[in-house]
């Protein structure tokens, strides 16, 4: 049975082992200018410290613990009490902008979306984050009927979702699978693929990307190895859609499938990328057929709300 909301954001934070990083994110969400929320924390069997940090936190965080098992585990663990009418995604490396909450209320406002994707900046760990672009007090969006048919590239971040909790729950978007894999966020994605509309954040920045040694986007193998059951889900019906929708739900895996075959022979991981290529080599086909499609394509109009 469904909670009912008695906020409009739930933010959903999964650590393991960052004390210092985690204690900025959650800094960062407590420094919004819009209070609605609540902000779930969910310690993943941290080692360290980050337990100790956590509870340093009192009663402005709602903390949850559990033995490690993985940070897709922990959001679904977060999902499961969440009592927001949306929920929102935050790695425990990432930080939010101070407006980051408004404007995506004064989105949903406007628009009631199913999904939104948050626009990101990057910034290398030990630098400071960069400005906003441009003005915070105008926000700039593209509206499409649902994700799979957007017409723009976006990033893999699970810091950039917004869900409606009623579609997540609807779904599955966000429950815990049998084993753990790096593709959570297109899972994701294509779980709530066919539900709209879907909103894409451009202006403002909504959140701060931190680079550094330990991102998963730097761990080449483990992401190509885990690809393929992007493509397996796929062929097993996992996802909604039908035949109707397969085409541009192909696209989307065989355009990631691309982009770290790539990466892997960049990386002279040769043997790799012949086994990604060999079990994904028709969706990359198909995402090929997507991004010339696109080229050509008149793209989406923005729409700007001033407040």
């Amino acid at each position: 049975m469904a909670l009912e909301s008695s906020h409009r954001f739930s933010i959903l934070v999964a650590v393991f082992n960052r004390p210092e990083l985690v204690r900025q994110t959650i800094d960062s969400v407590l420094a919004q200018t819009f209070t609605d929320y609540e902000l779930i924390v969910v310690d993943d069997g941290s080692t360290d410290n980050t337990l100790d940090v956590l509870r340093s936190y009192g009663s402005r965080i709602v903390l949850l613990e559990q033995r490690n098992s993985g940070p897709e585990a922990a959001r679904s663990k977060a999902a499961a009490i969440a009592r927001g009418e949306y929920l929102v995604g935050l790695d425990s490396d990432d930080t939010l902008y101070p407006e980051a909450l408004d404007t995506y209320d004064r989105i949903i406002r406007s628009i009631q979306p199913q999904l939104m994707l948050g626009s990101m900046s990057y910034f290398q760990d030990g630098e400071p984050i960069p400005a906003n672009s441009g003005s915070t007090r105008q926000i700039e969006f593209i509206k499409f009927r649902d994700f799979l048919s957007k017409d723009r590239s976006i990033g893999l971040s699970y810091s950039q979702l917004v869900i409606k909790r009623s579609t997540a729950e609807a779904t599955g978007a966000l429950r815990s699978k049998a084993t753990a894999f790096p593709f959570d966020t297109p899972d994701v994605l294509l779980l709530t693929g066919i539900y709209g509309p879907l909103v894409l954040v451009t202006r403002p920045y909504t959140i701060a990307y931190r680079l550094h040694d330990t991102n998963t986007i730097r761990r080449i193998d483990y992401l190509v190895d885990s690809l393929p059951c992007l493509a397996r889900f796929e062929r097993l019906g996992q996802y909604p859609g039908g035949k109707e929708r397969r085409f541009n739900r192909c696209a989307y895996i065989g355009t990631i499938s691309g982009h770290y075959f790539l990466m892997a022979m960049k990386h002279r991981q040769f043997s790799r990328a012949a086994r990604l290529f060999r079990r994904t080599a028709p969706m990359m086909a198909i995402g090929i057929m997507g991004l010339v499609r696109r080229k050509f394509r008149e793209k989406t109009p923005p729409i700007v709300l001033h407040s």
